[in-house]
């Protein structure tokens, strides 16, 4: 629960920061509530493409993360009736980890 309360509220920083605008002498935030950051990404071509490539590279790995998690959650839930000895989850998870790092 504390881990979806950091994320939502550092997701709704990060929403409420695009309506800032920014000084453009110094480069910093500053107090006035403007939706030119908004304007600029819609109309901008370059922005909307950077946008819809992080849109498709998180549903890239949404659907492989989805991918690889569907038979790992099934033979872990399954592992009796597939005949695996009690120390397999731990060999597997060990190997998996020493794949990743």
């Amino acid at each position: 629960m504390w881990l979806l309360v950091v994320y939502v509220g550092s997701l709704a920083l990060l929403v409420v920061s695009a309506f800032f605008g920014l000084d453009e002498f110094t480069g910093k935030a500053t107090t006035n509530l403007t939706i030119g950051n908004i304007e600029e990404v819609i109309s901008e071509s370059a922005y909307r493409l950077l946008v819809l490539r992080s849109i498709g590279l998180a549903g890239a790995a949404t659907v492989i993360c989805f991918m690889l998690a569907l038979p790992v959650g099934f033979i872990f839930q399954n592992w009796q009736s597939l005949g695996l000895s009690e120390g397999w989850s731990l060999q597997f998870c060990c190997r998996c980890g020493r794949v990743i790092w």
